[in-house]
């Protein structure tokens, strides 16, 4: 058993969204049975952004930028996601000297709050050493969730004048 720990906060305005977050703040490690094959876990800080721009009433671009470093080495990633109807979209993200990903799927329910996706990475560079490509496939569901406790609003005509 290893305890490890990570902590960030998130922005969000109407069009502008930013992060700030770090991971393995207890720097954990692993020796996989043996001493010789010991491996840490370094404390990583990440700084994320993006923009929505509206193209059409039911077209939205969101480029965005996250940048990657364990104080040592920086990893930069540019991507971009088209969003149609707010229900499909579809992206590509480049890694620096890494990888590119092509990226679609669809939000479920009236909310958004089901999103069912796929993903498929190509290695750019430094082939042999790893998989040429990968896939994956998301699930994810946001909980409804009224910040800091607050009541939503219910309006109904008996309390109206």
């Amino acid at each position: 058993f290893r305890p490890d720990m990570g902590a960030g906060v998130f922005y969000q305005a109407k069009k502008l969204y930013g992060s700030i977050s770090v991971s393995h703040l207890l720097n954990p490690s692993f020796n996989f049975g043996s001493d010789e094959l010991r491996n840490s876990l370094e404390p990583t800080i990440y700084f994320m952004g993006g923009y929505h721009y509206d193209i059409t009433y039911n077209l939205e671009l969101t480029p965005s930028l996250l940048v990657q470093s364990d104080f040592n080495e920086y990893l930069i990633n540019l991507g971009a996601v088209l969003k149609y109807n707010n229900k499909f979209w579809g992206g590509i993200t480049y890694k620096y000297l890494e990888s590119a990903s092509l990226i679609v799927g669809i939000n479920l329910l009236k909310s958004n709050a089901l999103q069912i996706g796929y993903g498929f990475d190509y290695i750019i560079h430094d082939q042999q050493a790893k998989q040429a490509t990968s896939n994956e496939f998301r699930l994810s569901y946001a909980l409804p969730i009224n910040p800091f406790g607050s009541r939503k609003i219910v309006r109904t005509p008996r309390f109206r004048k």
